[in-house]
């Protein structure tokens, strides 16, 4: 509901915001242009903060023997985030992969909810 206000072509806060910088905003939902960047924009944002928290869950898992070691041979932060951290990391971003791939097809509620059904078919 925030977000069919957010994209309201009337009285939205986007198009709000962008007539204020001289911009015509769309018609978000029902443009068949726009609709679809609209609900993916959506989607994110509505999934960002679950993987955001997994990511940062992930590193508590890494022992700090590894930057310790790293230390040792004289690796830098950035050697150490690209060498120990992203690397160890790998099965954090592969669950979050596969639980964004799963999640990519429950997205029915949202698009319907969002554009009312509307079944607009772009003209041949």
């Amino acid at each position: 509901m925030v977000w069919q206000f957010i994209y309201n072509p009337e009285y939205g806060s986007l198009n709000y915001g962008l007539s204020l910088i001289g911009i015509k905003g769309p018609d978000w939902l029902t443009s068949t242009v726009w609709a679809m960047p609209a609900v993916i924009i959506t989607s994110v944002w509505k999934n960002l903060g679950f993987n955001m928290l997994i990511f940062l869950a992930g590193p508590q898992g890494i022992s700090d023997s590894y930057y310790e070691a790293a230390e040792l041979d004289g690796a830098r932060w950035h050697q150490k985030f690209m060498y120990v951290t992203v690397p160890l990391l790998s099965p954090t971003t592969f669950f979050v992969t596969v639980m964004s791939f799963i999640g990519s097809f429950q997205v029915f509620d949202t698009v319907f909810l969002m554009t009312q059904g509307d079944r607009r078919v772009p003209p041949p």
